[in-house]
């Protein structure tokens, strides 16, 4: 596939994720809820980042790649926990306290190949 189709089904991906989130956040109806309204306007964000890395803005390709480069892996142990999910996920866990999120993953190596093109 060519960059910008990779690019724009990478930004359609964070868009959808978007999407998905905010309506479990209506339907839950924690929109008061301040960690909440933070990870909303951030996911919000990250989807204007998408949007510049759609117009050949290499920064917003760089920042995408950090950013699902976390996203992609989970750690759950009793002292620290560090998961992220949003959209449509699903999480393979290699055993109890390490999980990777397949989608995010798949996206994340995706990115990594648009940036070794560029």
């Amino acid at each position: 596939m060519k960059g910008k189709t990779i690019q724009a089904i990478i930004s359609i991906w964070t868009l959808i994720s978007f999407l998905i989130d905010l309506v479990i956040v209506s339907y839950l109806n924690i929109f008061s809820d301040i960690p909440t309204l933070l990870l909303m306007t951030s996911e919000l964000l990250i989807c204007w980042i998408a949007y510049q890395m759609l117009m050949d803005k290499k920064w917003g390709l760089v920042i995408l790649t950090i950013y699902y480069g976390i996203r992609t892996i989970n750690i759950y142990t009793d002292a620290f926990t560090h998961h992220l999910k949003s959209g449509l996920n699903m999480e393979f866990s290699l055993n109890d306290t390490i999980g990777v999120n397949i989608f995010s993953l798949i996206i994340f190596i995706l990115l990594v190949r648009e940036i070794n093109k560029s």
